[in-house]
């Protein structure tokens, strides 16, 4: 009986994420190492043709189609497809790393390793976007993963230790290892935009658990009180469409519609450019179990405020300045004294410096150390 070592899950998301970002570094960089184990890749069509992949030695490409990026039909994907086809290739590891495995996978001879990047629904349930009902069975095929799983790989050593508090893991099964910085940002001009303004930026998914009204709550009241004559830039991917419709009310009542300017959606490449213009950055998170665009700002020479929250004080390191998500005074004191302080030399610096000790190629090879580590046991 022929089988195939490895199996790599990657039929995820194309919208623009943290799962998105993740999915295409991890990709990249498996094309482009020298790989010795026989691999199947599970992706999706569209995948394959932004990555512009195709099979190499020791590497087979399955695609599916991209019905599947659909959270329904990817249940169904992880929990019938999946294991059907890891029994036709014989499978001796899969590696799910978008926080769900195959519910049968303790049944079948298979190691199971699974890349955790959330604790939202330990922490924050009531804060998750969508259907209630959806996000309980989703909590509950996380946990099934969890306990199946013959190893867990966090993102950061806060998130693998709030998950511990929550729910029994067993010690051996858990390691940490940090994600790369971000995307690989193109500087493009977005000709509906006047980079000559002089702006704060947030790049920041429009759910719950980013605080973004007590943020922009914190901007207005800077601002009005200090007198001060500058724009608040949200680059948003609209998850929660009530929370949204509340931060345009917000935005509306207070008369600030010339202040704070939405971009929705606005593809990565030209993210870089604006990063690289704005006089400071500010992400706002109360469960982060990593945080790119922190990142991605230092990477551009930002001065950057974040949130105290999550992991954002272990990857941010003495790189930022800390604020409490949920006091309005205190962000809003940081925002006056960071844009008139002229010293910020120092924060750019650490930045720069700490957004070059992230690498897609390193989380590449110690991830794919693991995954191997269950096959060199073999012999």
């Amino acid at each position: 009986m022929n089988f195939t070592d490895i199996a790599l899950d990657f039929v995820g998301t194309s919208k623009e994420s943290g799962t998105k970002t993740y999915n295409y570094n991890f990709c990249k960089n498996l094309f482009k190492e020298k790989i010795n184990f026989k691999t199947v890749l599970f992706i999706t069509k569209k995948y394959k043709e932004e990555l512009k992949i195709n099979n190499k030695k020791n590497i087979k490409i399955v695609t599916l189609s991209n019905i599947f990026e659909n959270i329904f039909f990817r249940l169904l994907w992880v929990n019938i497809g999946l294991p059907v086809l890891i029994r036709f290739f014989n499978i001796k590891v899969l590696f799910s790393p978008m926080n769900i495995s195959p519910i049968v996978i303790r049944f079948m001879n298979t190691k199971s390793i699974l890349g955790l990047h959330s604790t939202l629904p330990w922490e924050y349930p009531g804060m998750i976007p969508g259907n209630i009902f959806r996000n309980f069975i989703m909590k509950q095929i996380m946990e099934i993963s969890l306990n199946s799983a013959n190893k867990i790989l966090f993102c950061s050593k806060k998130s693998m230790d709030i998950l511990k508090k929550k729910i029994h893991l067993k010690p051996h099964t858990t390691k940490y290892i940090y994600l790369g910085p971000g995307n690989n940002l193109e500087y493009n001009f977005f000709k509906n935009f006047n980079y000559n303004s002089k702006y704060i930026l947030s790049v920041i998914s429009c759910t719950r658990y980013h605080p973004i009204l007590n943020m922009l709550k914190s901007f207005n009241k800077c601002i009005k009180k200090n007198n001060m004559n500058i724009k608040f830039v949200l680059v948003m991917n609209i998850l929660d469409k009530n929370y949204y419709s509340e931060v345009c009310k917000y935005i509306k009542n207070n008369s600030l519609s010339e202040k704070i300017i939405i971009l929705n959606n606005l593809p990565s490449k030209y993210l870089g450019k604006i990063y690289q213009n704005c006089k400071l950055y500010i992400f706002s998170s109360l469960s982060e179990t990593f945080g790119f665009t922190t990142i991605e700002a230092m990477k551009n020479k930002c001065m950057v405020l974040v949130s105290k929250k999550g992991s954002l004080v272990e990857i941010n390191s003495d790189s930022a300045v800390y604020f409490n998500p949920n006091n309005i005074n205190d962000l809003s004191s940081k925002i006056k004294k960071y844009l008139v302080k002229n010293n910020k030399k120092k924060f750019i610096r650490n930045g720069i410096i700490r957004a070059n000790f992230f690498s897609w190629k390193k989380n590449f090879k110690l991830t794919f150390a693991e995954i191997t580590s269950f096959l060199k046991e073999e012999k």
